[in-house]
């Protein structure tokens, strides 16, 4: 958004003609006006685009989650698992 909020940077320019001994001198500032009456328009997608990205993190952190629970429980159950293999194998 910040970059997106960010005005165009300006120009600027100096010139300088001469004929014979007469000089003229002319300066210019230039501005992107495209860029500037774009500005609100281009707030609004890059304001979208931040959204988009936070679904997109949120949805891989619950993913994440999700995933090292389903691990957990398997780690657990694989623990349990072996303790009842090794009581038979004690009980046989």
């Amino acid at each position: 958004r910040v970059q997106a909020s960010r005005l165009p940077n300006p120009g600027f320019s100096i010139g300088r003609m001469t004929r014979g001994s007469e000089v003229e001198w002319e300066r210019g500032l230039h501005l992107n006006l495209g860029s500037l009456i774009a500005l609100p328009l281009t707030r609004r997608i890059a304001d979208g685009q931040n959204a988009q990205v936070q679904r997109e993190v949120s949805l891989s952190v619950m993913r994440l989650a999700t995933d090292t629970r389903i691990a957990w429980y398997r780690a657990v159950a694989a623990q349990q698992s072996l303790a009842y293999s090794e009581q038979v194998l004690q009980a046989a």
